[in-house]
């Protein structure tokens, strides 16, 4: 994600270290494809490595207005959100901590928008509204101990800034 200031970030979830997921302040849960859906990374639900997505025995299902359906099994993994700025000695942020999300095992979207080519859903979304599930109260909790970090969520894009 390149949130137009030069920064980059990146979401890593069960052992892999490449999601490039939607952020989304309207959405409640953070989710991400599971291995085996689509061409990208996928979250291993093997449960046995501690760098899996350990399933919790719930489900979940999403229909945005798009008409997309996401449905898939919630699990709880350790994120990591690093940041590197794009110049050149700016260094690099990173910040860790556990939560329960959903790895999608079926995407389906409108047949009307299948046709446009991947859309962002198949890359997964990344959770930032003040719903009790998402992802900005862990990601506030991992910023409050680290006083050089800023988070900035303009209405299109969400950043942490070094």
């Amino acid at each position: 994600v390149d949130s137009g200031g030069g920064l980059r970030l990146r979401l890593a979830a069960g052992g892999v270290a490449s999601f490039r997921p939607l952020v989304d302040t309207g959405s409640a849960l953070t989710w991400l494809p599971a291995r085996g859906l689509g061409r990208g990374p996928g979250l291993s639900l093997s449960g046995r490595s501690a760098r899996s997505c350990r399933p919790t025995g719930s489900n979940f299902s999403i229909v945005y207005a798009d008409g997309t359906h996401v449905a898939g099994v919630r699990c709880s993994t350790l994120l990591s959100l690093s940041a590197r700025a794009a110049c050149a000695g700016c260094g690099q942020t990173r910040l860790r901590w556990r939560q329960q999300i959903g790895a999608a095992t079926t995407i389906r979207e409108d047949p009307a928008l299948a046709g446009a080519g991947e859309s962002g859903a198949q890359r997964g979304v990344f959770s930032l509204s003040p719903a009790a599930t998402s992802a900005l109260w862990p990601l506030l909790r991992a910023v409050r101990d680290r006083p050089s970090i800023t988070i900035a969520v303009p209405r299109t894009t969400a950043a942490v800034v070094r």
